[in-house]
């Protein structure tokens, strides 16, 4: 069935019928226009509803793919399937065409993002002054389904609209889009991923020139996006140029990798005692670098050789997330059978990494996301102290959910310990603050001296770099999240997987000269601070319904703030979207929709939307009391800490979870 009011007249018949949402049959309207879309959306369409595929169409177009400070993230092949979408692809394989929907990321939303990101970019080009030369924009892409093709589209509009684009000729990773967008000076990035979703989503990212996803532009370019009605390109009177980045954009990225070493001697003896790494990149982008950079610093990993290969089906996982242990299979078979000291894996572009080592019975255990990063910073701001570089003023920036560890390792140093809202854009946000300063003093000292600056604060030697944050501004030690994202320097302004695994094999290193193993270097931090840990606790809620649902949950807990949680009465409720909130440089947090209570005992619990999935998290961060100053807890005391907070944890996820999910019943 292809024809128009036929089409229309059954999309009206099962409205009336309730089978259709009035929101998808309102926007399935809009798709109906051939002078919009192309023949294939009539097509795909009119096979659906032949199906009776009611549910589908509801959930491809009961809103519009919303596009936020994180860009847009959504499916690209439906539950689904039209015949005319899988096209000649096998049964099993993917389809020919993405799925078609308001909802879901295909061409027509990829060309409607790209529109409204080049009409902010040239706006605001004009408006600050920069007048000479074109825009430019750097795309990457990961290796997902559709991710190449939708990357070139982005181009392809990008160049239309009269803007330069950069553009990676084939896979490679997140945050060297990042360090990409400010090492070649552009306006903004663009990278088509999804991270660590399912198979069957994919997604846009943007960045602006700091490098950082937007958070200070967000607002005008959301505006830009929402107000764009028509996939038509908007031509420029004169077209911008398309470059293609080789092999020696990669050299400039790993070159500044090379630098976040703080001890090169470590791996060396390392590498004389036989340490072994086995690695992961989950069929993603990691296998472009860290394999490379590594055997350059002369710790070249054992590869997981399944799963080496660029797949966006991920063949050999249910889920291509090195936060969970079962992605990891592989690679734990592997590093036990070559008795490795270090098992890494990352996503698929390669912005989170996962990783264990073998406890004391050899058996390989995964750490967390917030074991991880308090492990690395605990060992950075070492290293810096004995190195005599962490004079003046420092920082390690966390997120709101991270784990209060860090904080307290950032007290032992005397360095701050920055807390931003979830998102490591939020920590990007924070190190344009501390260049920004920064930029100001170096250049007054120059005019000062008579000496001509660098053209721009990237270009700057990392050690003078440092001296000037420190002196003049804050210096970034290090940065995470708990949800397995780690930097240590910030020529790349999100979280980094290639940069965390020179870090984490450094450190890795470094232990094995002391004979000590990564969950012993641990224990021997809640031995100091007391024990800490983090249960995460998600619901999840699918569909057209499933964001009222969310919604009715976070307006119930507001409604009917809890007085105790677990056995402990809340000291504190820190409403994030209503509250003035500061963080340890005084400056307000943004509003969000987000609820933290802290309990009396210390422990903290923190109720968030998901901003990339539909669902909302729950944090329960648990922690003991810390030993008396001076003392160290024994292991038999760690032993029955770890119970204790492990307990209270378990009731906390028994019964607040539940209490709050009723909210979305009533």
């Amino acid at each position: 069935m292809t024809d128009h009011e036929t089409l229309r007249a059954r999309l009206d018949r099962a409205l009336a019928d309730r089978a259709l949402d009035s929101s998808a049959h309102k926007n399935v309207q809009e798709w109906l226009r051939p002078s919009e879309y192309g023949p294939e959306v009539l097509a795909i369409l009119g096979e659906l509803v032949e199906l009776e595929a009611w549910r589908e169409l509801n959930d491809r177009f009961y809103a519009q793919l919303e596009f936020g400070t994180g860009g847009m993230r959504g499916r690209t092949i439906g539950r689904v399937i039209a015949p005319t979408e899988q096209g000649d692809a096998p049964p099993g394989q993917p389809p020919r065409v993405p799925a078609i929907g308001s909802t879901t990321l295909n061409f027509y939303n990829i060309r409607r993002a790209t529109i409204g990101l080049c009409i902010y970019t040239l706006r605001e080009r004009r408006s600050s002054g920069r007048v000479a030369g074109r825009p430019t924009i750097v795309i990457a892409h990961d290796t997902r389904h559709f991710s190449h093709a939708f990357a070139e589209t982005a181009a392809d509009v990008a160049v239309r609209m009269g803007l330069d684009a950069i553009v990676f000729p084939a896979e490679r990773s997140t945050p060297q889009l990042s360090f990409s967008v400010r090492e070649y000076g552009a306006d903004a990035g663009v990278v088509i991923t999804a991270s660590h979703n399912p198979y069957h989503d994919n997604g846009y990212k943007v960045y602006y020139r700091d490098g950082a996803q937007v958070v200070r532009h967000a607002d005008g370019i959301i505006a830009e996006v929402q107000a764009v009605t028509s996939p038509r390109v908007p031509e420029a009177p004169a077209p911008g140029s398309l470059r293609r980045l080789d092999a020696e954009a990669d050299g400039r990225y790993r070159a500044r990798l090379h630098h976040v070493v703080l001890e090169p001697a470590a791996l060396r003896v390392a590498t004389r005692h036989g340490l072994k790494i086995v690695y992961t990149p989950l069929h993603g982008t990691g296998a472009r670098i860290i394999p490379d950079v590594l055997r350059e610093l002369g710790c070249a990993p054992i590869l997981v050789a399944e799963q080496a290969a660029p797949d966006g089906g991920f063949p050999t996982v249910a889920s291509p997330n090195p936060e969970n242990q079962a992605a990891l299979t592989m690679a734990i078979a592997l590093a036990e059978r070559e008795k490795a000291a270090l098992v890494i894996g990352t996503d698929p572009d390669a912005d989170r990494l996962g990783a264990g080592a073998p406890d004391a019975s050899g058996q390989i255990r995964l750490l967390t996301g917030n074991q991880l990063g308090s492990v690395l910073a605990h060992y950075r701001l070492e290293r810096l102290q004995s190195q005599g570089r962490l004079a003046g003023s420092n920082a390690i920036i966390k997120t709101i959910v991270t784990t209060d560890l860090q904080a307290a390792i950032a007290a032992q140093f005397g360095v701050k310990c920055v807390e931003t809202l979830t998102g490591f854009k939020y920590i990007g946000e924070k190190l344009e603050d501390y260049e920004q300063a920064g930029w100001a003093a170096y250049l007054a000292r120059c005019r000062q001296e008579g000496r001509a600056p660098v053209a721009r604060w990237h270009d700057l030697n990392l050690d003078a770099e440092r001296g000037i944050l420190q002196t003049h501004s804050t210096f970034y030690v290090f940065g995470g999240e708990e949800s397995y994202g780690y930097s240590g320097a910030d020529f790349v302004r999100d979280k980094d997987a290639n940069m965390s695994a020179v870090m984490l094999v450094e450190l890795v290193c470094s232990l094995e000269a002391r004979g000590l193993t990564l969950h012993q270097y641990l224990d021997d931090l809640y031995a100091q601070f007391g024990y800490f840990e983090e249960k995460p606790k998600d619901i999840f809620r699918e569909g057209a319904t499933g964001q009222a649902q969310i919604e009715a949950m976070m307006d119930g807990l507001r409604r009917q703030p809890p007085e105790t949680i677990g056995c402990h009465a809340v000291t504190r409720i820190d409403d994030y979207a209503r509250d003035e909130i500061r963080d340890a440089d005084g400056k307000r947090l943004p509003p969000s929709n987000v609820l933290g209570y802290t309990l009396e005992d210390g422990c903290r619990v923190v109720v968030r939307p998901s901003g990339t999935e539909r669902k909302i998290k729950f944090y329960l961060l648990g922690r003991s009391a810390p030993p008396p100053a001076g003392t160290r807890l024994d292991p038999g005391a760690l032993a029955a800490a770890k119970e204790r907070v492990r307990r209270e944890l378990e009731r906390i996820a028994g019964e607040f979870v539940p209490w709050v999910e009723a909210f979305a019943g009533k």
